[in-house]
């Protein structure tokens, strides 16, 4: 009898122990995910953290009173460093350039970069890919010089890229609203 409750409590233990190894591999596959970026879906703007901003604002494209109808973070932090935004009167992106250390809050701009072109002065919208996986929305018009612009946003799978290439056409005129 001794050798049989031996037994279970030595099958009881090697039990807490694999759920112990597959709760550690399951955080450290999470840590690795966060780090990564993960799919950041499109934001309204009443819903952005103020760092998020920050990198447009600092870049010039945005007001310190604005807020974007609808955002893009592409940033692998979901910083903001890399973003589109569609504004009420024009498209804008920022992107943070080069190897150095890009944005931060305390850091300067001069890693950053900023575009922005009017709904107005869209010509066309084109995608490559599809809802289903990886896109780039080209737009392609002029800035406010007159000067020939083009903007890529990016999209992973999922993340709203058809509905922005959309709202893109409606708000340039290019298609009609239905």
């Amino acid at each position: 009898m001794l050798g049989c409750g031996l037994g279970i409590y030595t099958v009881l233990l090697a039990m807490i122990c694999l759920l112990g190894l597959v709760g550690i591999v399951v955080s450290t596959m999470g840590i690795l995910q966060i780090g990564s970026g993960g799919s950041s879906e499109i934001q309204p703007g009443h819903e952005l953290q103020v760092y998020q901003l920050s990198a447009m604002r600092r870049a010039g494209v945005v007001e310190v009173e604005e807020l974007p109808n609808v955002f893009h973070d592409e940033s692998p932090m979901r910083d903001g460093s890399t973003a589109c935004a569609l504004m009420v009167d024009r498209l804008v992106r920022v992107e943070s350039e080069g190897e150095g250390p890009g944005w931060s809050c305390q850091g300067e701009s001069q890693y950053l970069e900023g575009w922005q072109m009017t709904y107005d002065d869209i010509q066309s919208v084109e995608s490559t890919g599809d809802h289903y996986s990886d896109m780039e929305i080209i737009v392609t018009g002029l800035d406010a010089d007159g000067e020939p612009l083009e903007i890529r946003c990016k999209f992973g799978e999922e993340e709203g890229g058809m509905r922005i290439k959309r709202q893109l056409q409606v708000e340039s005129g290019l298609v009609e609203d239905f």
